[in-house]
């Protein structure tokens, strides 16, 4: 398995994307590829964290990372190794992390569904997991970031972009495959998202 992507891997018609998700991958290439694509045409650039550097011996490293990105996701277990000794209450940490750059900061928590932290008003949302029988949770923090990004392109408002990740990530959570979730009931998508809007917490 590749670990590292090389600019000479991206192909050229990448770079006239306007907006751009970057999974967990090495380190030097998160390093990299949010300076590429905005060398190009990409005006968002999110980015899930990888474990691999989310720890204390990374520290100062992390900055570089995050100085050209839009938006940073990050598990709860991740964002508390990268702080071990240093800080303990994670909107403290988001806060931290979103004066090196990102707008905003996502932590997915283990237990209550997503910290949406909003570096420019401070301002800071409790989005829960939507309530799904879960079958398989294969993808579900990829779904996640998917539909953070579509929704963020769509409306530019980060807590609308956070819920529709949230259900984006159910509907891959109920069931297996890769194609699963495009299977869903039409209708479905906007009836979980106003139940969803309803449990939402402003801290």
């Amino acid at each position: 398995m590749k670990h590292t992507i090389q600019i000479s891997d991206v192909p050229e018609c990448f770079l006239e994307c306007s907006a751009v998700h970057i999974c967990p991958i090495g380190y030097l290439s998160h390093l990299v590829l949010p300076s590429l694509f905005r060398q190009g045409q990409a005006s968002t650039i999110t980015l899930t964290a990888a474990s691999g550097y989310m720890s204390p011996s990374f520290w100062e490293e992390i900055p570089g990372v995050l100085s050209e990105i839009t938006a940073f996701i990050t598990s709860e277990k991740d964002i508390r190794s990268l702080f071990q000794g240093r800080q303990t209450d994670l909107w403290e940490m988001a806060a931290i992390l979103a004066n090196y750059g990102p707008e905003y900061i996502l932590i997915e928590t283990t237990s209550q569904g997503y910290c949406l932290f909003d570096g420019i008003s401070g301002k800071k949302w409790r989005v829960p997991n939507y309530p799904s029988i879960a079958v398989d949770p294969t993808g579900c923090s990829n779904a996640f970031a998917g539909g953070f990004l579509a929704g963020y392109r769509q409306s530019y408002n980060a807590l609308e972009a956070t819920l529709r990740g949230s259900i984006a990530a159910s509907l891959v959570l109920e069931g297996s495959g890769p194609f699963f979730a495009l299977e869903a009931m039409p209708g479905l998508i906007d009836l979980r998202l106003s139940a969803l809007r309803e449990r939402v917490q402003e801290i």
